[in-house]
């Protein structure tokens, strides 16, 4: 799910074999004007992850979140809710907010290893479900209902597992892992890192898509 231009940016990155490649690639990146949101996040994304493999952070097996923070201004702090039961405050790594509403779009977790990944996926089944409960509230329509997925997502080293659950007649949820990817550690796969980030595009969109549903929903309820 990308534009021809997206696509081109992807293939021309996944091309790179050296340094000399990617440092060529990335200056006939930064030469181009108006590009659109997605297109920048290709850029950023490319010279970002370029970053980390210059310095070999991505080859330091001790890094534990340090990479991932740096990248994505995580950790942030959450209220879970469930059965209109407000839980702890725990600590979600990364979340995206709507801060009018309170409704979440999309979370991630993060761990160095195995260790705490079955806890995170618990906490990601309830930030899951609670963000049908909080949909279903509004819409009481399950026809509605079934068009949305709610994505979470699990860091396992350079791991990264998508999760989603999806709402189903007579008000059942189904989760499952949608797909998997593993970050490469350093520049001599810039092919698997375009994959990678081909990846983060759909999700972007998908997101995105259970936003625009939200923000229908919300203005035909406007109407009544």
């Amino acid at each position: 799910m990308t534009t021809p231009k997206e696509r081109e940016m992807l293939i021309n990155s996944s091309k790179c074999k050296t340094k000399d490649n990617i440092d060529d690639l990335l200056e006939e990146f930064f030469k181009e004007r108006n590009l659109d949101p997605m297109c920048k996040h290709i850029r950023l994304a490319f010279a970002t992850i370029t970053y980390l493999w210059s310095i070999r952070q991505l080859l330091n097996i001790n890094h534990n979140e340090s990479w991932f923070c740096s990248s994505s201004n995580a950790p942030t702090a959450t209220l879970i809710q469930q059965n209109n039961f407000v839980k702890d405050n725990q600590r979600v790594d990364f979340i995206l907010r709507n801060v009018d509403d309170e409704n979440d779009y999309i979370s991630a977790e993060e761990k160095p290893g195995r260790k705490g990944v079955k806890l995170d996926l618990r906490k990601g089944n309830i930030l899951q479900s609670s963000m049908f409960q909080l949909w279903n509230r509004k819409v009481n329509s399950a026809l509605i209902m079934e068009q949305i997925e709610a994505i979470t997502c699990q860091w396992e080293g350079l791991k990264l597992t998508i999760y989603a659950t999806k709402y189903l007649p007579n008000k059942h949820l189904i989760s499952y892992t949608k797909e998997s990817f593993v970050m490469p550690k350093d520049e001599t796969y810039c092919a698997s890192f375009a994959v990678f980030l081909a990846a983060i595009l759909s999700l972007k969109r998908l997101v995105f898509l259970n936003y625009s549903t939200e923000m229908e929903m919300d203005k035909e309820l406007e109407k009544y």
